[in-house]
């Protein structure tokens, strides 16, 4: 009789924490759906900088609002610009 009433209780018990955890849990995360990535950023500026958070180029606007990319060296100096500030590297080709 013993056996009986533990089975009983058994399966009361696991139906009654069923029904109870359908309406008590909380939503699921959903951590394993797929994020859809953007097709555009836009911002200000975009600094590019390395593992330490050192600054090595910048993609942006100047004062008067013309875009402009700079790159710098490790002591944080210009060393080539898209719009004429800072030193320009030599032309690789040669001329005839």
């Amino acid at each position: 009789m013993n056996r009986k009433l533990n089975i009983g209780l058994s399966l009361v018990a696991g139906l009654l924490g069923g029904i109870l955890s359908h309406y008590v849990a909380p939503k699921p995360v959903l951590a394993q759906s797929q994020v859809i990535p953007p097709k555009e950023i836009s911002a200000q500026s975009f600094t590019l900088v390395n593992d330490k958070g050192i600054p090595f180029g910048m993609f942006g606007f100047d004062r008067d609002g013309n875009a402009t990319i700079r790159l710098f060296n490790q002591s944080g100096k210009v060393i080539w610009s898209s719009n004429g500030v800072g030193p320009r590297p030599l032309a690789t080709g040669t001329s005839n």
